[in-house]
């Protein structure tokens, strides 16, 4: 009951803490723009063909400075097609988080996901949001899809044809790419699609099974490049080729977080006949991605788009006009924001917008507007944030008191008042009532607790305890001590062995004394003793043995310690790019059916410190408290400028070790009630 108490007042936290944009149903439509002979825009090009590269860094393709000298990678110097034509190769900026679902979503919807839609990976659904894909579609063109099955679940009635494969199995270099491959070239030469897509994976599972400067990676970048020319090779003069990558990879391989590594991607396009009619900018960003191909192909831009038009590609009697459709949308978008947000900024930006807009700061209001579209997308929810806290820290105390039939009736009312804040929304009403409930409960228990307090006589020995654990609590306030905290949990890991150690130390030190009243028994005494404590000394785990089986307050307090230095021992750190995938394919094949396997694998793995200590100690429950500190500390930096680089990051894998260590608990006290406690034997004579 304690643990579904902590993981609702997790839910109601990380409701008002993790955002989450709410997506609009408008769509965009030819009638937004009035244009005589087109949608919206006079086509430049009757076909498009994107060849995404999954995790194609820009220095896969464009050599770097230090890559001219003798430090020559392994991924470096292979895209020779992309090099010799040289059109327009660029580096792009996207947005954490980077992975998959959450960058196509960003290159077809021209939206920015957030932090928490990081979560919907590994469980996408399909994108009901207006996007390119819908908008070709609806005017009766068609889309040709080969590659990772991602796109099928966000897009699953679409495509005309699509060839797809599973894509979580990151030891696979060659199934997919090979599958595309065999059907490239054939739907190359039909002439009933609009788009192609061509989604290959290799990269990306080559760079998760072996790291960016090894040998595979050199062969499979060759093999990108043999495949990119010809399709080269093979296009017309209407045609237009887009070569991208989703993200990029750090130099482990991995992805997810925000690392420069992670957050640039290359972006190559070539076409037959001219495409750059302007200077083109240095980098542009992922969403710019959106407009672009929309307008080329003359179809509506996504109504949520908030990318900006690289306009360097259009033709120049036609830029006038494109930048004006551009901008018409942004400020159409922005207007059904302000109409439910209320922000003055914005308001106060499409005024002046529409009192003052021309083509020359289009393109200006444009950015401005993004920025200011971004920013509203990090609204916090205090009220969430308040009641979860308050739940959190009510549920804490509860654990400290006694269990009474009123006691669970009004925890089960408080329960289901929590679910239907959780489930309706930010509902007034009931989020005072919540307030009032909550508040109730904490005075009854905090008076309960200051008269227990009141009585408590601590020790010396105690109050370092305490002191130890306010350390590491007070610890979550500085990004800097969460960035090292795998040696600050070393360092108050030994300080609670060396004040054991003292505690013995002393113990021998009384012991000496104990001469001038034993006499000659004293000698045995003290060799005994002496011995013990050289044990201690010398031998950890008989310390270890002693500390946890006489001491409570050490107990309590080394086993949490141990359970995160476990963590950060194994090689974890609290991101999302360091996530060992790899453990979702011990004992299972990578094509396993059922994901939640390797999931709990991957899960299994990450915390196994947390599920090994709570195994070996069923009954520990005080290891909660740190968690509400993190809690704390998530509202306190909210506005911090690392705030989704380091705080958000950690607060999600203490919740999940929160929920971890509540579910191993829970299995582990039933297993144990049923082996140690002996069921009653005198049923039978007590009923006679």
């Amino acid at each position: 009951f304690i643990g579904i108490s902590f993981f609702i007042s997790l839910l109601l936290f990380q409701h008002g803490f993790l955002l989450k944009r709410v997506e609009l149903m408008s769509r965009s439509s030819c009638s937004d723009v009035a244009s005589h002979n087109a949608c919206w825009f006079p086509a430049q090009y009757q076909r498009v063909v994107i060849i995404l590269i999954d995790a194609l860094r820009y220095d896969f393709v464009a050599l770097s400075q230090s890559q001219y000298n003798n430090s020559r990678k392994e991924y470096s110097g292979h895209f020779s097609t992309i090099m010799k034509i040289k059109k327009f190769l660029l580096s792009y900026h996207l947005n954490a988080p980077t992975t998959t679902m959450q960058r196509l979503k960003a290159i077809t919807t021209g939206s920015l996901p957030t932090f928490i839609d990081v979560g919907s990976n590994f469980a996408s659904t399909a994108i009901l949001e207006d996007n390119w894909i819908d908008e070709i579609v609806a005017t009766n063109r068609s889309i040709v899809m080969l590659g990772d099955d991602t796109w099928i679940s966000l897009y699953p009635k679409q495509f005309k044809r699509k060839y797809h494969l599973p894509s979580f199995d990151i030891n696979d270099l060659h199934t997919v790419d090979q599958m595309i491959s065999d059907n490239l070239f054939d739907e190359l030469v039909k002439s009933d699609w609009t788009v192609l897509i061509a989604h290959f994976l290799g990269v990306d599972h080559c760079g998760h099974k072996y790291g960016p400067d090894h040998p595979e990676m050199s062969k499979k970048l060759k093999q990108m490049n043999e495949i990119l020319a010809k399709v080269v090779d093979s296009l017309d003069n209407n045609t237009l080729l887009l070569v991208m990558g989703d993200h990029g990879m750090t130099e482990n391989g991995d992805h997810g977080g925000d690392e420069p590594l992670e957050t640039d991607a290359a972006l190559f396009m070539f076409a037959k006949r001219k495409l750059i009619f302007a200077e083109p900018p240095d980098s542009v960003s992922q969403v710019d991605i959106v407009p672009t191909i929309s307008l080329l192909l003359d179809s509506p831009i996504p109504y949520s788009n908030i990318g900006t038009l690289i306009d360097c590609v259009i033709v120049p009697e036609h830029r006038d006009l494109a930048i004006s459709s551009n901008a018409e949308q942004m400020m159409r978008y922005g207007r059904t924001i302000v109409a439910e947000t209320q922000l003055p900024e914005l308001d106060s930006l499409i005024r002046s917008f529409e009192n003052n807009g021309n083509v020359e700061n289009s393109i200006d209001y444009m950015r401005r507007l993004q920025e200011l579209l971004r920013a509203s997308w990090t609204e916090f929810n205090s009220s969430f944030m308040r009641i979860g806290f308050l739940s959190l820290l009510d549920a804490i105390l509860s654990v400290y008191g006694s269990i009474s039939f009123t006691s669970l009736v009004f925890r089960s009312g408080l329960f289901f008042i929590q679910m239907s804040v959780f489930l309706i929304g930010d509902d007034e009403h009931y989020v005072a009532i919540l307030d009032f409930l909550l508040s109730f409960s904490l005075i009854i228990r905090l008076i309960r607790a200051a008269r227990t307090l009141f009585l408590f006589a601590p020790t010396i020995w105690e109050f370092a305890v305490f002191c130890i654990t306010i350390a590491h609590a007070s610890s979550f306030l500085s990004n800097s001590y969460i960035i090292f905290e795998s040696s600050v949990i070393r360092f108050l890991t030994q300080t609670v062995v060396y004040l054991n150690c003292f505690c013995a130390l002393y113990f021998l030190f009384q012991i000496i004394f104990c001469a001038l009243y034993l006499r000659n028994s004293c000698i045995t005494l003290f060799s005994f003793y002496l011995l013990y404590s050289w044990k201690i000394l010398n031998l950890f785990k008989v310390f270890i043995y002693y500390l946890i089986y006489f001491l409570e307050y050490y107990q309590i307090i080394l086993i949490v310690f141990l359970s995160s230095h476990g963590f950060f021992s194994l090689s974890h750190q609290p991101t999302f790019s360091s996530i060992p995938w790899q453990a979702a394919f011990i004992g299972v094949p990578g094509n396993f059916a059922i994901q939640i396997v390797p999931g709990a694998l991957v899960i299994a793995h990450i915390f196994a410190s947390q599920i090994i200590t709570c195994v070996a100690l069923p009954m520990l429950v005080m290891q909660q408290n740190y968690r509400q500190s993190v809690c704390i500390m998530a509202a306190i930096h909210r506005r911090h400028l690392m705030v989704w680089k380091i705080f958000a990051p950690k607060f999600i894998f203490e919740s999940l070790s929160l929920c971890v260590v509540c579910f191993t608990l829970l299995i582990t006290n039933c297993i144990f009630w049923k082996l140690v406690v002996p069921p009653p034997l005198d049923l039978t004579v007590k009923r006679s």
